[in-house]
């Protein structure tokens, strides 16, 4: 992979890279890292629609409380 950028947004850290077509695509630093290889995915959920939501309500008020 070459990287032809590294940047930050938001405070997340990104890599921007060139694809095979020569195209870029930008992607999370952490997901470069050795580390992020233990991750899989997987064809069933590992958590709940419930959990979910609320993740999603405590994300809509954060980004809320930033604009304030």
């Amino acid at each position: 992979m070459l990287i032809k950028r590294q940047l930050e947004y938001r405070g997340v850290k990104l890599v921007v890279f060139v694809q095979p077509d020569s195209s870029l695509a930008c992607i999370a630093a952490w997901m470069t890292h050795e580390a992020a290889g233990q991750y899989a995915l997987s064809e069933k959920p590992r958590f709940s629609v419930d959990i979910l939501r609320s993740l999603r309500a405590e994300i809509h008020r954060s980004l809320r409380q930033d604009r304030a």
